[in-house]
């Protein structure tokens, strides 16, 4: 398989679809690829180092802007550290709605691009964990997973092709070697992280 970056990409998509008017929305499908692989995967080179500060007052702080997943967050408070316990945003409000006190925030919730503290912080606090990045886009350039799993890419374009295919017979085996590949990511990650080896495993291009 030679993908290496966003045009052999396309390239190949195009190969694989066989058809000369899809040029122009090959890089539609190629992005919402991308929506679902930053959806569906977490994995250990997305985990990346949190890095906040909070503002006396202030309930919210802005997440990163490729966030797209907690793994674990706490407050740095002198030598003290205490772990954020999540709760849904529903129940953060309904926790803290009776006080007005502010204080060492012990919890926390996610609405939007903002994580939200309970109780409000009463000072400026540091806010770090590890949080799980969303991949870069690939028309930005070729990222680690492109490198190492091409054809999650291959066939999580082809997957979102079905709009413009209709009822292809390939569309049903292309979901399932996307569904595939991922899974396998993902049990790779976790062997690797037991094991403490890096976890992604080099892509053969099969199922």
């Amino acid at each position: 398989m030679a993908i290496t970056d966003y045009t052999s990409l396309q390239a190949e998509v195009a190969g694989y679809l066989h058809r000369a008017d899809l040029t122009a929305v090959i890089p539609d499908f190629i992005t919402l690829a991308e929506i679902e692989i930053n959806a569906d995967l977490r994995l250990k080179p997305m985990e990346t180092a949190l890095a906040l500060t909070t503002t006396a007052g202030a309930a919210t702080v802005a997440l990163p802007s490729d966030f797209a997943q907690m793994r674990l967050a706490y407050v740095l408070s002198g030598s003290l550290i205490t772990e954020l316990g999540y709760l849904a945003p529903d129940n953060l409000r309904r926790l803290y709605r009776e006080t007005s006190a502010t204080a060492l925030p012990r919890r926390y919730s996610i609405e939007g691009a903002n994580m939200v503290l309970g109780p409000v912080p009463d000072t400026a606090y540091a806010i770090n964990g590890i949080y799980y990045a969303r991949l870069p886009a690939l028309a930005n350039g070729a990222n680690w997973l492109v490198q190492q799993a091409p054809s999650v890419y291959l066939y999580g374009a082809l997957k979102q092709a079905a709009p413009f295919l209709g009822n292809d017979a390939r569309l049903a085996l292309w979901s399932q070697l996307y569904d595939q590949i991922t899974a396998k990511l993902m049990m790779a990650d976790q062997r690797g992280q037991h094991a403490g080896t890096l976890a992604v495993a080099p892509d053969t291009g099969n199922p």
